[in-house]
């Protein structure tokens, strides 16, 4: 998983702990010294939140030690298109770049092209 990421967290970013619940962020600025971030975790199967509170860290123990309840970015889905290509001289498959959508794939593509394959979708985390 990504670190936590306060100022990303600050722009409403997602965020999650290290068991992969979503915590919902609710304040930055707690009257606690040590731990001013509260955060609001959501059980994934009863859907009711329970009250966490961490260091600007993202720590919820304040030693620094990895801990599954800390805080992290969550992984955020992305999806594209991609042309893939055989090179003639190495048969090795390939792309160019990623597209927002198929239709601007293959708008950048010659598909009678003899080295053209296919034009698919993919999806990854960030």
């Amino acid at each position: 998983m990504k670190p936590f990421d306060i100022e990303l967290a600050k722009q409403g970013k997602p965020v999650c702990n290290g068991y992969g619940m979503d915590v919902r962020i609710l304040c930055y600025d707690l009257k606690d010294d040590k731990y001013p971030i509260a955060g609001a975790i959501t059980d994934p199967e009863t859907n009711r939140e329970t009250l966490q509170k961490y260091t600007l860290d993202g720590y919820v123990i304040g030693d620094g030690a990895n801990n599954n309840g800390d805080l992290f970015m969550k992984p955020e889905k992305r999806e594209g298109w991609v042309n893939v290509f055989i090179n003639s001289c190495s048969g090795l498959k390939s792309t160019d770049r990623i597209y927002s959508t198929k239709a601007e794939a293959l708008k950048n593509i010659d598909t009678k092209s003899p080295h053209y394959i296919d034009t698919v979708k993919i999806e990854w985390e960030e």
